[in-house]
């Protein structure tokens, strides 16, 4: 019989839901089986027929069906896993969904009023004309979600996360329309829509070089990890979905390749051949700073932690820093007397620099002098960094004549000596330390290696393949290394 009903509401019938009152048991396989939306549409044609207009037994039928379809207040669906669910027409409204995982579901005209959705993920879901009216959002991931005449009146949306989200002819009073954590999501109406186009060639397809002058670093994470921006050969970003890469806009402004792109929060810096360093809003794309570096280009680029201090060095060995707010200078820092290859921010308000001429300066950002200088490097200093509590500082050179790169360690408090790490046999042009702290790999053209007081892993890439190094006439290898053994311990 609960088959049967569900066909026939199907076909637009209801002789059976209009016969005789069906068993709480017929009535939960009829909810299995019908279609949620045209089972709530019913239920609202019988239940709001004036006096006898329809007979009891179909009033009895809507008032279960419409029992079935609704979640009890009190029911506890904290940490339920309903990704992917077809939860629409259901009825929610205040109960604990805390922590829930709704990604993907389908939730169109859902009542969520008053619902705790605190910590819950609804990325992807369909929320359109559902009731969050007085929803506790708190703390939710509301990415890629879809509102379209939605009631959000009322919502609490402290800490939730609206990525990509799109909020079309959503009902709002002005404390949440006002909510910064909006800011991200695109709202119609109420923003303007802009066309744009992809570049023509994404990426920057080589490495250094004298010619280019540059280590490519033309792509970059957003923090939390939702979008990835990356510097294109005709002069354009494209900021694209990091999960689907599918395109979320192209910034336009640079006039010559973009190798060096960072994001932080609310900010992304880009540096190009056109000797410009420009910041983006990633939101809304527009440019709120155009600084002119240096006519032959900008070198590197190199956000501090907080995301409002930006380093940028050139061709002729000053070391620029920005106020990101404002798009003015805050130090000028002369001393370098060859190309500034790297630059990155450390703890305390140090900045760390070094360049073609193997120097490697240590700056205090408070009064913009030059605190220490550190020789002892064979050719350039191609890349400077941190360790992640900030007591230590590796280095990378390019080697004497017919030597390989060299890593070398150093105490950031008294800049001492610690360890050299030997064994590439080409240039070092990348290295980092691993989050605990204990490797910082270095990567030579087509070869890393490991560190940790010694090369703990030697892998090699393709070879001859340019996307693996900049030339096809050096050897492919990378590496991390073990600081306490300072022995290779395996060679593949």
């Amino acid at each position: 019989m609960a088959r049967e009903a569900a066909r026939q509401l199907a076909r637009g019938q209801h002789a059976l839901l209009l016969a005789r009152p069906l068993s709480q048991l017929a009535v939960e396989f009829f909810c299995d089986l019908a279609d949620h939306e045209r089972c709530a549409r019913w239920v609202r044609e019988v239940l709001d027929a004036p006096g006898r207009a329809v007979g009891e037994a179909a009033r009895a039928n809507a008032v279960r069906i419409s029992d079935r379809l609704r979640v009890p207040a009190n029911a506890d669906l904290r940490g339920a896993r309903l990704a992917g669910e077809d939860l629409s027409h259901r009825d929610f409204s205040g109960v604990d969904l805390t922590d829930a995982d709704l990604t993907d579901a389908r939730l169109i005209d859902a009542n969520l009023s008053g619902a705790l959705l605190r910590g819950t993920r609804l990325t992807g879901a369909r929320l359109d004309r559902a009731d969050l009216s007085r929803a506790d959002l708190t703390d939710a991931n509301l990415s890629r979600a879809r509102l379209t005449r939605a009631d959000l009146r009322g919502a609490l949306l402290t800490g939730s996360r609206w990525h990509r989200a799109a909020l079309i002819d959503v009902t709002m009073d002005d404390e949440v329309r006002s909510a910064p954590e909006l800011g991200t999501a695109a709202i119609a109406p109420g923003m303007p829509v802009d066309a744009g186009f992809r570049p023509s060639a994404v990426g920057v397809p080589y490495g250094f070089g004298m010619r280019t002058g540059r280590l490519p670093e033309p792509i970059a994470y957003s923090a939390d990890g939702e979008l990835l921006a990356v510097g294109s050969e005709d002069g354009s970003i494209l900021v694209c979905g990091a999960d689907d890469g599918r395109a979320v806009r192209t910034l336009q402004g640079h006039e010559g390749r973009v190798y060096a792109v960072k994001f932080r929060a609310g900010v992304i810096a880009t540096g190009g051949s056109d000797g410009a360093v420009r910041l983006w809003d990633p939101v809304t794309g527009a440019c709120r700073h155009h600084l002119r570096v240096h006519p032959d280009g900008v070198w590197p680029v190199s956000f501090d932690a907080a995301g409002t201090l930006l380093a940028t060095g050139d061709r002729e060995g000053l070391v620029t820093v920005w106020d990101v707010a404002t798009g003015e200078p805050v130090h000028r820092m002369p001393g370098h007397t060859a190309p500034v290859y790297t630059a990155v921010h450390g703890p305390n308000g140090l900045l760390l620099t070094g360049d073609a001429s193997a120097k490697v300066r240590i700056w205090d950002m408070a009064t913009g002098y030059c605190v220490r200088e550190i020789d002892g490097h064979q050719g350039a200093v191609y890349r400077v960094r941190f360790s992640p509590d900030g007591t230590l500082f590796a280095t990378a050179d390019r080697g004497g004549p017919g030597q390989g790169g060299t890593v070398r360690i150093w105490r950031t408090a008294d800049a001492r000596l610690l360890h050299e790490f030997t064994g590439h046999t080409g240039r070092i042009y990348v290295l980092d330390f691993h989050p605990d702290g204990n490797l910082p790999p270095g990567v030579s053209r087509g070869e890393g290696l490991p560190w940790s007081g010694g090369c703990v892993h030697h892998a090699r890439t393709h070879p001859g393949c340019r996307q693996c190094h900049p030339t096809r006439r050096n050897r492919h290898t990378v590496g991390p290394w073990q600081s306490r053994t300072r022995t290779r311990t395996q060679t593949p």
